[in-house]
């Protein structure tokens, strides 16, 4: 549990602006390391990615900056979530050492092209 809520605090910084300088910490899990979840501990996982993403404002981020990501989850369980994410590395093996909410964040991106996120 407290690995979750430490990433949540990562990740809702990482939703920032692009306007600002934002540095974005290592994450908890590896995308490869999200793959060898059990599918309860992913969906726990993604979903927790989301919640701490819709916290970003108390990091200072802008709600402007968070409609695209509110119009894509709407209506999302957890584990289309963990779905989402899990076929996003699926897709990019070589995406397996990175960081599995920078990878979260890819894959809502390609999720919702029509939505304009800010960021890399």
């Amino acid at each position: 549990m407290r690995k979750i809520l430490v990433a949540l605090s990562f990740v809702a910084v990482g939703t920032l602006s692009a306007a600002s300088t934002v540095v974005i910490h290592k994450g908890i899990y590896r995308g490869d390391e999200f793959l060898e979840l059990d599918s309860d501990q992913r969906r726990i996982y993604a979903a927790g990615l989301i919640d701490g993403m819709f916290l970003a404002p108390f990091f200072g981020a802008p709600r402007s900056d968070l409609k695209w990501f509110e119009d894509c989850v709407k209506g999302m369980q957890d584990d289309q979530i963990a779905a989402i994410l899990q076929k996003r590395l699926h897709d990019h093996p070589s995406d397996w050492r990175q960081y599995a909410h920078t990878e979260m964040y890819a894959a809502l991106k390609a999720t919702c092209p029509k939505a304009v996120a800010p960021g890399p």
